[in-house]
């Protein structure tokens, strides 16, 4: 008998089968670009994701001159007077003209450094500051739209939005596109430029009290969308619609728009019913609108897509464990187990109905087992959204008969 197979005594066998608890990611950090030329250049260098936790000074470092330059400082103080949710900042440089400006916005990669820019950059913000962007935005530059010089009359989509469109592909992501803030013939014109779940277009714009200039300003309200976004997930949860939740700190919008309840000709339901959101005012003003601009009606709903995107990142980001392992019959059921809890955790907490895990053997043979590849399947039920309640109204005079019993 060899030494290594003897023991007089105790020993302690570590074994690591077993379910593995799955934590549920990140909801509500945002993603803001813009431009901030005299900003603090240490503490927001061009192109590099900076996060901001809630912290209001920080607008100060994004404008140090005072003067109200670029897009940055308005947006993250909008946001932090909502709610003071974790930020990822990508700040920009400013061009020599507007279309430089955009194109900086738009980014992409550097050719010789590989360096993101732009946009793109907020795909660094996992590695660089360890949180993923939710909601992106970027006011004063989602809503510009140019006319096609080679079909006068035909306007070009706006290109932030199509890049933070792409990005938010790949970072399960929603973005907030700002309308065009004059007519609403001309926000339906805008919404024809989308057919991604991943966008929510609001329109028109907020009025807001500035105290540089001693009175009320419009600027677009993605930023302050964000925030109530980010606000919601943090009182009612990242499975709940944002809309008719109030919008802190705004004095108006910059047109008119008139709501009644039960009135589908409003101008707030005929901006809804084409994918539009709003604000109305309604005991305070309220967010509108609970549709994206999806051409797919599985996922007109934004909190049905975001549930799936954080239900779907929850579980990648919790089975690093699961790669490389032997695919045993226990390997099986503890992935299936562990994904189960999770979605039982999820319906005992109210996020979704439903849902179950399983692992299906016509695609699992043996010789995909044996080529490394296991397939695993869940499925899940999100709660529908109250978004159109009816009461049937009958006039009777059936009780009447009660006036001659009594």
């Amino acid at each position: 008998m060899a030494n290594g197979d003897f023991l007089h005594g105790v020993e302690i066998v570590t074994i690591d089968d077993g379910i593995r608890p799955i934590s549920v990611a990140s909801t509500s950090v945002i993603g803001l670009v813009g431009t901030a030329p005299n900003a603090n250049e240490e503490e927001f260098p061009l192109n590099e994701p900076v996060l901001v936790l809630g912290n209001r000074r920080k607008v100060a470092e994004l404008d140090t001159v005072g003067d109200g330059s670029g897009t940055l400082p308005d947006a993250l103080n909008d946001i932090l007077q909502v709610v003071g949710a974790s930020v990822v900042v990508i700040r920009v440089e400013e061009g020599a003209d507007d279309a430089a400006t955009m194109s900086n916005v738009v980014g992409g990669v550097d050719a010789e450094t590989g360096k993101y820019e732009g946009v793109e950059a907020l795909l660094a913000a996992r590695p660089t500051v360890g949180v993923k962007p939710r909601i992106l935005i970027a006011p004063g530059f989602t809503h510009q739209r140019e006319e096609d010089s080679e079909n006068p009359g035909e306007y070009l989509a706006n290109p932030a939005a199509a890049a933070l469109v792409t990005v938010a592909e790949k970072l399960r992501s929603v973005v907030i596109v700002d309308g065009p803030n004059s007519t609403d013939a001309e926000a339906l014109d805008v919404r024809e430029d989308f057919g991604s779940k991943r966008v929510y277009l609001h329109d028109p714009w907020y009025q807001i009290y500035d105290t540089d200039v001693d009175g009320p300003v419009t600027r677009p309200g993605s930023a302050r969308i964000a925030g109530v976004i980010a606000l919601n997930d943090n009182q009612r949860g990242w499975h709940t619609s944002p809309s008719n939740r109030l919008v802190p700190g705004i004095l108006g919008v910059s047109r008119e728009i008139d709501f009644t309840m039960g009135d589908p000709n409003s101008r707030a339901n005929h901006l809804n019913a084409n994918d539009i959101a709003t604000t109305i005012q309604e005991n305070g003003y309220r967010l509108w609108g609970n549709r994206t601009t999806a051409d797919d009606a599985k996922w007109a709903f934004l909190s049905h897509v975001r549930i799936a995107d954080i239900i779907n990142d929850s579980l990648l980001e919790a089975h690093m464990w699961a790669v490389d392992r032997n695919i045993t019959k226990t390997y099986l059921e503890d992935v299936t187990g562990g994904v189960q809890a999770f979605i039982n955790r999820m319906v005992a907490e109210g996020r979704i109905a439903g849902g179950s895990v399983w692992a299906d053997p016509e695609l699992n043979t043996a010789e995909d087992m044996q080529a490394g590849r296991v397939v695993f399947d869940f499925d899940f039920s999100p709660y529908g959204v109250a978004e159109h309640i009816q009461f049937r109204s009958r006039m009777v005079n059936d009780y009447l008969e009660d006036i001659v019993d009594g």
